[in-house]
């Protein structure tokens, strides 16, 4: 039985320690204790936990995987959170911590992921109802995939210094606004959906990352012509559906791959040759 008790899960999110005191005092809690303050706020906590009050041991709780070392690895919590007292606590984290998907709850409120452990690889919180503006500068240097989908999310993304290990990132259904930098995304980057916002502007894909096998665009409002010839080769799936595209579109054929552009102003189509496309809306 844990003897960090009943003290930790009394406490209110809206009371405990700042992200600003840093990582290196919450560090020096053992990891039971960090855990305990991270769900004190969670109306569900004792569906994790157990008992609110006399709380298990972290490695018999639900949705918790430790390492070989008997710290906590990862956390799944989907679908059982309905609220939490405050903005959710990422800053106690265990710094062991590498993935965290709390994706498919009803939790809302502020989300400041400047704080988060050092070695986090996966964070997922897609369809919740976090609100405000996210600042993706100050990311951990190992994240691989970052979904924060279908929230209430906005301001405007600044995609310019992301880790360079990211693979996969999903800021789909937002309310993010402003223009967006597509020339600087990581090598690594693989998977990026943008759709269903309110960007706007110019996008250059000349210098997608090499690696990138999808890329949605959709239900925005971005605008202007479009040079397609300098796509990647393995960016089989793009969707620049419901925009304001318009002009000539340049376009690069491709056998197998998807380039979508319905529901856009007035264009027309061309090959590099600069002949005209007449079917372009499904597969090339």
């Amino acid at each position: 039985m844990t003897c960090f008790c009943s003290c930790a899960l009394i406490v209110r999110c809206s009371d405990v320690p700042t992200p600003s005191l840093g990582r290196v005092n919450i560090d020096d809690l053992p990891q039971q204790a960090l855990m305990e303050l991270f769900i004190a706020g969670f109306g569900e906590a004792e569906t994790i936990c157990g008992n609110r009050e006399t709380p298990t041991d972290i490695e018999k709780w639900s949705g918790v995987w430790l390492n070989a070392a008997g710290e906590v690895e990862g956390l799944n919590w989907s679908w059982i959170l309905e609220t939490c007292e405050g903005s959710l606590p990422l800053h106690f984290l265990p710094s062991s911590v590498r993935k965290c998907d709390l994706s498919m709850n009803a939790l809302a409120g502020p989300l400041d992921v400047t704080t988060l452990p050092v070695g986090l690889e996966e964070l997922i919180l897609s369809s919740n109802e976090f609100d405000g503006s996210v600042n993706l500068v100050c990311l951990p240097k190992r994240l691989r995939v970052l979904r924060l989908s279908s929230n209430h999310l906005t301001g405007q993304l600044h995609l310019d210094e992301l880790p360079d290990t990211l693979e996969d990132l999903s800021l789909s259904d937002n309310d993010f606004s402003g223009t967006v930098n597509l020339t600087r995304l990581p090598r690594s980057l693989m998977e990026l959906s943008l759709a269903g916002n309110d960007l706007s502007g110019s996008v250059f894909l000349t210098a997608l990352p090499g690696l990138m096998t999808s890329l949605n665009l959709c239900d925005n409002h971005f605008q202007g012509s479009l040079d397609l010839t300098a796509l990647p080769g393995s960016l089989q799936n793009v969707w620049l559906d419901r925009n304001m595209f318009s002009g000539t579109i340049v376009v690069a054929v491709m056998r197998g791959r998807e380039i979508s552009l319905s529901g856009n102003l007035p264009m027309q189509v061309v090959d590099q040759n600069l002949r005209a496309i007449t079917h372009f809306d499904i597969s090339v």
